[in-house]
């Protein structure tokens, strides 16, 4: 296993929509269930010298809560490295998902898979 992946760093869309909300909340969960450690999106798209070094030694898992891939846009931004996975290819429906633990929870387990797969 790689340097990077040994760093998994993991950066949550917080956007306004509910997908947001449950992006943020899954990432949260995978944070505490040491999937990897959470980090901050809005340093990435600042542009802050610590988070950009940081994102450049990692494995970078942004989670995205829909296809307007707000997360994936900064890094491309910067020229990072990272894996993406939005919420919306993933059975949610933008506006219409309540953010819930069942669902956190199952987000949570089809991003473990996902990321296992590859």
């Amino acid at each position: 296993m790689s340097n990077a992946a040994n760093k998994r760093m993991l950066y949550a869309c917080s956007g306004a929509a509910d997908v947001g909300q449950i992006a943020d909340m899954t990432a949260r969960k995978l944070a505490k269930d040491k999937f990897g450690s959470m980090s901050c999106l809005a340093g990435i798209g600042a542009g802050l010298p610590g988070f950009l070094d940081s994102a450049k030694e990692s494995e970078n898992l942004i989670i995205d809560g829909c296809p307007v891939s707000c997360g994936k846009k900064m890094f491309e931004n910067h020229g990072l490295p990272f894996t993406e996975i939005i919420l919306t290819q993933q059975g949610l429906v933008k506006g219409s998902t309540p953010p819930s633990q069942e669902v956190v929870n199952n987000m949570a387990e089809k991003i473990q898979s996902a990321v296992s797969a590859s």
